[in-house]
């Protein structure tokens, strides 16, 4: 699914949108890290990590409607051995 999702989001481009801090509005950030495509940004007045530019709501919906991700969410859901790594990586933010 990940390489789905890449691969739509390079082709599709204009399915992105700039924008400022969903938490204060500051339109001033700095750059993070890039991963799978998307870029993380912190924003400098109250520093949030977003990622931006972010894809628009129609790429989401069409991302996050399709059966193979519904089904993954279900098997992972059942599979508690994820939890750490993701708490491991989201210390590191």
């Amino acid at each position: 699914m990940r390489r789905c999702w890449q691969a739509y989001r390079m082709q599709n481009d204009t399915h992105q949108e700039a924008v400022a801090c969903d938490l204060c509005g500051a339109d001033d950030s700095t750059f993070l890290a890039a991963k799978n495509g998307f870029r993380l940004v912190r924003c400098r007045k109250c520093s949030l990590v977003y990622v931006n530019p972010r894809p628009r709501p129609v790429a989401l919906e069409a991302q996050y409607s399709i059966d193979s991700y519904v089904h993954h969410q279900h098997e992972r859901a059942d599979d508690a051995s994820w939890r750490p790594a993701a708490l491991a990586r989201l210390a590191l933010i």
